[in-house]
């Protein structure tokens, strides 16, 4: 695909986002549940957040935002598809410590309001299962100029095979399953909401061909979803 391709494809799989999750979406980390998003963050963030200056994909109202400020996160840079008014970002946050959060609606996927070599810490969740494989390729190709040496990265993913593993033990009734056009069309044409599933090999093989270690394709920290684990060595 051209990069005037991709462009056109990009901003199109970024304004399919207009209109949803009005208020934010919310992740409830201390809520029980099949995914169990305080072992996510026991195992990805609660270790690398202190002290970081991180780098948020899709943050959303901010429970995570929140968490790693309160844990003593140096500063976060916070990219989403939608603005802060619309996700009630900074209602659920607060102002208390706004001068350590920089909040941005992104029209592509450069990354250019991240300051050069800035970045120790990389987090997204609930976020790159709505990318598509070229918007993630974009995407990691430009954290690459804003991580610093050593940068650790934890992603989730949308993985098929681990989806329909746990439907199989009777663990998931959220999402259907994913029929085999669905994981054909990981790189498809956007649609509000719709789920990409790029699955683990392919993002490693990504992430690697981009210079990327991969320490781990999957975590395992969550039943439902793989969370690949990398770092920048750059």
């Amino acid at each position: 695909m051209s990069d005037s391709n991709d462009k056109r494809k990009l901003r199109a799989e970024l304004a399919s986002f207009a209109g949803l999750w009005q208020g934010g979406f919310l992740n409830h980390i201390d809520a029980p549940q099949i995914r169990d998003l305080r072992q996510v963050w026991d195992v990805c963030v609660a270790p690398y957040a202190p002290g970081a200056r991180v780098l948020e994909i899709g943050p959303g109202r901010g429970a995570w935002t929140r968490r790693m400020l309160d844990v003593g996160a140096k500063h976060v840079y916070c990219l989403d598809a939608l603005s802060a008014r619309h996700n009630g970002f900074w209602k659920y946050v607060g102002r208390r410590d706004a001068a350590r959060v920089t909040y941005r609606r992104v029209t592509d996927f450069e990354c250019s309001d991240v300051p050069a070599q800035s970045i120790d810490f990389l987090f997204s969740f609930d976020a790159f299962c709505h990318i598509s494989y070229t918007g993630m390729r974009h995407y990691f190709s430009s954290f690459r100029r804003a991580l610093r040496s050593g940068a650790a990265g934890f992603v989730m993913i949308a993985d098929a095979e681990k989806h329909e593993a746990l439907r199989q033990r009777g663990g998931e009734r959220f999402r259907p399953a994913p029929d085999a056009d669905d994981i054909r069309s990981y790189d498809g044409p956007p649609a509000p909401g719709r789920w990409y599933w790029v699955g683990r090999r392919r993002c490693h093989e990504l992430l690697v061909s981009l210079g990327y270690e991969v320490i781990a394709s999957d975590v395992d920290a969550c039943a439902r979803d793989a969370i690949c684990h990398f770092v920048w060595n750059g």
